[in-house]
């Protein structure tokens, strides 16, 4: 299955799990808006924005601390340096007694083209942060996560959203990441991380494999 019927596909049973939105999302419209935006393999990585003047609007949540972000992150060219300490704050190793570390900001850039994507078919829904920053210990206390996960290093966060089925979610980030993105459709979230670009999922089984980018 190619990625596009791997889309329709993923949006259809999305489009399911959700009445609310079905009667007006568009799919060949969403489709089409994809696939502009898909970017070439020689594309440069989203980390800096040269000349930015847009203003870059996120909203997250962080459901085991019962957290709320909702920050322009981005605006007049720069980084808004108070809200993205806010970002590594919520980021913060909940399970290991709460610490902090700097966080990649290009993860913010690759939740907000989701975001507003998703905004462009009047989805409007928080991004849930269902892990940030982990540290060593943590890691290895966690089911399944690599021995040298970039969550370790605050390159990683893994994401879902309230009422979209992960895989759709994971689409768009295939599209949008530089990084890697990993599938977790069991437990119906996907991980982003601004490491090599890669792509994999961990099927029901458990069971690890790579996907062809």
């Amino acid at each position: 299955m190619n990625r596009r019927d791997f889309l329709i596909a993923s949006a259809a049973v999305s489009t399911l799990c959700l009445p609310e939105f079905a009667s007006a999302f568009d799919l060949s419209k969403f489709l089409s808006k994809l696939e502009k935006e898909e970017p070439k393999k020689d594309d440069k990585p989203l980390e800096i924005i040269e000349n930015g003047t847009d203003e870059r609007f996120i909203w997250l949540t962080r459901r085991d601390s019962g957290e709320e972000f909702r920050e322009v992150f981005f605006a007049n060219g720069k980084y808004n340096f108070e809200a993205y300490k806010k970002f590594c704050w919520l980021m913060r190793d909940i399970r290991g007694g709460g610490e902090v570390v700097s966080i990649d900001a290009n993860l913010l850039n690759v939740a907000y083209k989701i975001q507003n994507t998703l905004l462009g078919f009047n989805i409007r829904k928080p991004i849930n942060i269902n892990s940030g920053y982990r540290s060593p210990k943590t890691n290895a206390n966690t089911e399944g996560a690599a021995k040298n996960s970039f969550h370790t290093k605050g390159k990683a966060i893994d994401i879902s959203i309230e009422g979209l089925d992960a895989s759709l979610v994971g689409h768009l980030g295939r599209i949008m990441a530089s990084g890697g993105v990993g599938f977790y459709p069991m437990k119906n979230f996907i991980h982003l991380d601004t490491g090599d670009k890669r792509q994999w999922i961990v099927d029901d089984k458990n069971d690890f494999k790579m996907l062809n980018i």
